[in-house]
């Protein structure tokens, strides 16, 4: 029965996620445990494993207990050393996380204004410190109106509003202190495109590109087979983080010199998908087999990473 195999125990399991959690804190910290950087990047991790954990559990995402999602995006993480310091690269994450956090909040809300107001400021407050995130407003303005169906002219009001106020006080505190000129200087980087060199990349790239394509393609075609065992509510975000991956993955590709920044965006849409599929995917005798291989490639991912950063 799948419910004695070695697999259902582990994703079931109450004790996976801790488990993972502490692995990957030694991980993390193992270069140099006295390193600053470090510290404040695991804490920001933390604190987004926490955010993703409530999400999945206030929507719901899996259909048995299981923290399966949270622990992939800790696994996850760990294996990608190039992100682990703290840095402007966990902005943009940790607010498109929040951001779905409170917008899911608002399925079929008859008055949304607010949810939707506080989603979208703390997506342009990332699309500040990373410009290209402002593309996902299109994605979650979709996701509103086929998805959530919550959009109307009001929300849409209420998210236009999200999106200037920062932009407002930042134009207002610039013209004061007589500095306007800094936020064209800072768009402008982002007005020209170049096509990159790819033959330059380092292998590395491709070997992280590579396995988080893998695992997504995974992610996909075990929802695209299983997606009628959902409830509504939970089909709606899972096919948001499907758009949203995509996205980012395209971005990856056309922007490789964002590579923390994108693979940490990455890594944060996938793992619902990731996760959602080693939890409940069934079917055939060798699952536990595939998943414990699975974790032995999220291993040797990590060692490799370890490797290239030496």
């Amino acid at each position: 029965m799948y419910s004695n195999t070695l697999r259902h125990r582990i994703v079931s399991s109450t004790l996976t996620l801790p488990f993972c959690a502490i692995v990957a804190a030694i991980v993390w910290l193992l270069p140099n445990v006295r390193s600053i950087d470090l510290w404040m990047g695991l804490a920001a991790a933390s604190a987004m494993t926490y955010v993703l954990l409530e999400l999945v559990n206030q929507n719901q995402l899996l259909r048995i207990r299981s923290r399966m999602i949270s622990a992939c995006f800790v696994v996850w993480i760990a294996a990608t050393p190039f992100v682990h310091s703290i840095g402007w690269h966990f902005a943009p994450a940790a607010a498109l996380l929040i951001s779905l956090f409170i917008l899911f909040s608002a399925y079929q809300k008859e008055r949304a204004e607010c949810e939707v107001f506080h989603a979208f400021l703390f997506l342009i407050l990332g699309s500040m410190v990373y410009p290209p995130l402002i593309l996902t407003s299109v994605l979650l303005y979709f996701t509103m109106g086929l998805m959530l169906r919550i959009l109307t002219f009001r929300t849409f009001m209420a998210s236009l509003l999200g999106m200037l106020l920062p932009l407002w006080l930042t134009f207002a505190w610039l013209f004061l202190r007589d500095e306007l000129p800094l936020a064209t200087a800072y768009l402008t980087p982002w007005l020209s495109y170049h096509i990159p060199d790819y033959a330059a990349l380092p292998l590395s790239f491709w070997v992280n590109v590579g396995f988080i394509t893998f695992q997504l393609l995974l992610g996909y075609l075990h929802y695209y087979r299983t997606n009628f065992n959902d409830k509504i509510r939970v089909r709606m975000c899972m096919y948001t983080f499907i758009l949203l991956s995509l996205l980012f993955l395209a971005l990856v590709i056309l922007l490789p010199q964002n590579m923390p920044t994108l693979m940490l965006l990455l890594i944060m849409c996938s793992a619902p998908l990731v996760g959602h599929y080693y939890a409940l995917a069934r079917g055939w005798r060798a699952m536990t087999l595939w998943f414990l291989f699975n974790i032995l490639l999220f291993v040797a991912l990590g060692v490799y990473n370890s490797e290239m950063a030496i």
